[in-house]
């Protein structure tokens, strides 16, 4: 009587949602059938695109004390994966171990059997490749319909919720949930969305990360996952859109529940860069030009302790990139006296700001911007109307589509329904660009219509709140040690040129407006007689040269003598 062959099954499944029971159930009855002895059947719930899973492990390590036979209801239940080298060599180590392997092609009367001890065949060879690549293949297809059916319900339900829930929010069980067809969960804001809304609000107002970070802390409120609120934390609610209604799931976004204004949120984006730059810790080197002061190769000016013999508390200002050691790039700009640059552009605010030339700039500015924002505010509606049409164009092929069993015209159809999508995303794109342009003109706008009762003994640090709210930009141009050009361009247009001198006698002239400003040197005007007509030329001076020729603009321009 011939020995009963033993036999192992093996079933798998993508998910822990997913029945094995049809699988096994066809492994019983085909062993049931030829007489087999089935030993056990091994069983994954995972992707056959993962080579680790347990159940396969397990099957790379059967011999033939262990079995005669394995089983399998389909070559796709052995592998999904993209290389298909792996299963292929995994089929040819049990067929050397002398055991043969089954296929029921999903019908035990149907099946296909691989010898053991045999070798494959060509022909064999390429139809295993075949198949297992068909598989691969198919799991891309399953993955892209599952992702599809996702995205489709992300935008048919509102406030569906996928992924980690953000802090002031709460994931709600559907109650009405049918697989496939409904989503499992909603994202509803919580007690916490009114905390939310509150820190964007600070930032607003003045705030740093750091501070809100310690507010909250004293507060004793808590992140989702019962953690005390840090400096990171809190700049990931700040960049978060989902806080402005934009939710985004596989590059689809509708419109969700928002805890703040899309015009909060972009301020709050905004108000972070400047609140960074105004709030420093008040130390000897506290620096109110933070952010505006700039060198000439770009780099930021900072100050630095430089003692001298007269003057041990002596401040220098000093371009960035020679404080960088990682930094080869050379600069050669020398430094400035810190207080008498301190001194130079507070007396350009002074004057600038009480004189009627910088308040009729101030008006003509705020002019520009209001035409500049009806600018924008048309193309945002044009952009709208666009969209607008472009999405009645979508239902109109959707439906085409419905209709069409042409594959190529179907096929033709998608191609176009993608082609106004993606026309869509970009109008979409180019109005919340436009939308932040709107955002920092207005912010400018504010800026400039601020009216400011100044005095000359107010703190450094309400000084840097009016120089960041004035001034867009100073630089520092030297000549030579201690000699060089101070420029400080204003957001009205105005712009100061001052002449300073630190050696010996300390000076600070302001030059006449009408002079330019280039690559180091004053640009003056002169009208020369040229034959019979008079005629435009330019000029190009140092600061030596400028003390040589007008020696009188020197003395009477020195603001220290004012």
């Amino acid at each position: 009587m011939e020995k009963q062959k033993k036999c192992i099954g093996y079933v798998r499944v993508s998910t822990d949602q997913q029945d094995l029971t049809r699988q096994k159930a066809l492994i019983n009855e085909y062993c049931a059938l030829n007489d087999l002895h089935l030993i056990k059947i091994i069983g994954d719930k995972e992707s056959g695109a993962n080579s680790q899973r347990k159940g396969y492990k397990e099957l790379q390590q059967i011999n033939k004390d262990v079995a005669d036979v394995v089983i399998m209801t389909e070559i796709s239940r052995l592998s999904r994966e993209d290389n298909i080298l792996k299963p292929l060599s995994l089929i040819n180590e049990i067929l050397e171990e002398k055991i043969d392997i089954v296929f029921l092609e999903n019908n035990v009367y149907n099946v296909r059997t691989f010898k053991g001890g045999e070798n494959l065949n060509l022909t064999q060879i390429i139809i295993l490749s075949c198949e297992l690549e068909a598989s691969a293949k198919e799991r891309k297809k399953i993955v892209g319909r599952m992702l599809s059916g996702r995205k489709n319900k992300f935008k048919e339900f509102d406030s569906m919720c996928i992924g980690r829930v953000p802090f002031g929010y709460t994931r709600k069980e559907n109650p009405n949930f049918v697989i496939n067809k409904t989503p499992k969960s909603f994202l509803v804001r919580n007690d916490n969305a009114e905390t939310v809304s509150n820190i964007f609000n600070w930032i607003i107002n003045g705030m740093t990360l750091k501070e809100i970070a310690l507010k909250l802390q004293s507060l004793g409120i808590k992140t989702n996952l019962g953690d005390d609120f840090s400096t990171a934390t809190v700049a990931t609610i700040i960049h978060n859109p989902i806080y402005k209604g934009d939710w985004t799931f596989s590059g689809e976004t509708i419109e969700g529940d928002a805890i703040v204004s899309k015009e909060v949120w972009e301020k709050a984006k905004l108000a972070l860069k400047e609140n960074r730059i105004l709030k420093i810790n008040r130390n000897v080197n506290f620096n109110p030009l933070k952010g505006l002061f700039k060198c000439p190769c770009g780099h930021s000016m900072y100050i630095v302790k430089n003692r001298t013999k007269g003057n041990p508390n002596h401040r220098q200002y000093r371009c960035a990139v020679k404080k960088n050691k990682y930094d080869q790039t050379v600069c050669n700009n020398g430094g400035a006296d810190a207080d008498t640059i301190l001194q130079a552009v507070w007396n350009a605010v002074l004057c600038s700001n009480n004189g009627k030339e910088f308040k009729e700039r101030n008006n003509s500015q705020i002019q520009i911007i209001n035409e500049e924002i009806e600018n924008i505010e048309s193309n945002i509606r044009s952009n709208t109307e666009k969209i607008d049409s472009l999405n009645k164009e979508l239902s109109i092929i959707s439906v085409n589509i419905s209709k069409v069993e042409n594959p190529n015209l179907i096929n033709m159809m998608v191609q176009q329904f993608e082609t106004v999508e993606n026309q869509i995303k970009n109008y979409k794109a180019l109005n919340e660009d436009l939308a932040k342009e709107k955002l920092i003109k207005e912010r400018t706008k504010e800026q400039l219509s601020q009216k400011d009762i100044l005095e000359n003994d107010i703190p450094d640090e309400e000084k840097a709140v009016i120089y960041q709210r004035l001034i867009s930009k100073i630089v520092y141009y030297s000549e030579v040690m201690h000699r060089g050009f101070l420029v400080i361009d204003f957001k009205n247009g105005v712009r100061i040129i001052y002449m300073i001198l630190t050696s010996g006698t300390k000076k600070i002239i302001q030059l006449p407006s009408g002079w330019k400003f280039e690559d180091r040197r004053v640009i003056v005007e002169f009208m020369k007689l040229d034959g019979f007509q008079m005629v435009k030329y330019n000029k190009y001076y140092g600061t030596f040269e400028l003390e040589n020729e007008f020696p009188d603009i020197v003395r009477e321009n020195n603001i220290l003598n004012n």
